[in-house]
């Protein structure tokens, strides 16, 4: 899921992100708290199943630098903040640049959006499967966005992920009453 934190970026998205990090930065927290914070080793989620997600480290990271987490891997809280940042940061200005509607979002809408993408991947709107979804981002109705975003809640395993479903419903209610988890984007 999350690549290198030395990107660059365009002009415009750096002059996005200057001055007022409160946005990137209550995002990253939300963010942080739906992963279970920062692990600086690997580990593995267990679902009720029995069976056993990817190894993770950081702030939920199952790849960095395009390579899977391996079991030697070591990352500081530091290191995992920057990588969650550039995602945010790459998820934030891919939606931008792909669905108009998404700019005339408000924050809490966005970051819902945003946590959606960070834990199915930034391209899981354009998946040709999921017209629905694609079809709410382009229209921009957050009704039928966080509709289309309650259906994600299957684990790599196929079945009903009850982490899942409890994450879709944070996201959404982020998303509907700006508030979740302690969390909210009023200045």
């Amino acid at each position: 899921m999350t690549q290198t934190p030395n990107a660059t970026y365009s002009k415009e998205v750096l002059e996005r992100y200057a001055g007022d990090d409160r946005w990137l930065d209550t995002t990253k927290a939300y963010i942080g708290d739906l992963e279970g914070g920062f692990h600086a080793t690997p580990y593995r989620v267990k679902n009720k199943d029995g069976s056993e997600g990817n190894l993770t480290i950081g702030h939920g990271f199952e790849y960095i630098d395009g390579k899977p987490v391996t079991e030697d891997m070591v990352l500081t809280e530091e290191q995992s903040n920057q990588i969650l940042e550039k995602k945010i940061m790459d998820i934030d200005s891919y939606f931008l640049e792909t669905y108009p509607a998404y700019g005339d979002m408000t924050p809490n809408q966005k970051a819902g959006i945003t946590s959606f993408a960070y834990n199915l991947g930034q391209y899981v709107v354009d998946d040709p499967g999921n017209k629905i979804l694609r079809k709410a981002m382009a229209g921009g109705d957050i009704n039928e966005i966080a509709k289309a975003m309650l259906q994600y809640y299957n684990g790599s395993n196929g079945k009903r992920n009850e982490g899942l479903v409890n994450r879709r419903n944070d996201e959404v209610d982020l998303m509907l009453n700006n508030k979740n988890r302690g969390f909210s984007y009023e200045y």
